[in-house]
């Protein structure tokens, strides 16, 4: 039985369900083995929509600049508290604040580069040094 990835927001404490890994094909490479995520589209095609890649489109914008991690659902035995975020958007939990209303209709700025820049942090730049 394969596991399933959320990313998750380190920074944030919220995270968005990926999905199982899957194959997936690529045109312009037949011969090529790839993977990729169930939840980011149908039948190994990556497409837009309701779900999986709307999710994670407002996701990213909303978590830009913070600490993304793609991990397995198994590292849940290691949060100490309610467990590892998988479950955004979701509105059956009874949380407003995973709403899944609220966070495609929620007022979320636009991004602006210029102001992510002044939001990176000092060890973020010290790592970017390393590049």
């Amino acid at each position: 039985m394969s596991e399933g990835y959320y990313l998750v927001c380190m920074d944030c404490r919220v995270g968005v369900v990926l999905g199982k890994s899957i194959a997936i094909k690529y045109m312009d490479f037949p011969e090529h083995k790839f993977f990729g995520f169930s939840e980011l589209g149908g039948g190994g095609v990556w497409q837009p929509s309701i779900g999986g890649c709307a999710d994670l489109q407002q996701f990213l914008v909303v978590h830009r600049v913070h600490e993304l991690r793609v991990l397995p659902e198994s590292v849940d035995m290691y949060a100490d508290n309610v467990g590892v975020p998988h479950s955004f958007p979701d509105g059956n939990c009874g949380d407003s604040e995973y709403s899944r209303t609220k966070f495609f209709t929620g007022s979320v700025e636009k991004p602006n580069p210029e102001l992510d820049k002044v939001r990176i942090t000092e060890e973020l730049i010290e790592k970017l040094r390393r590049f």
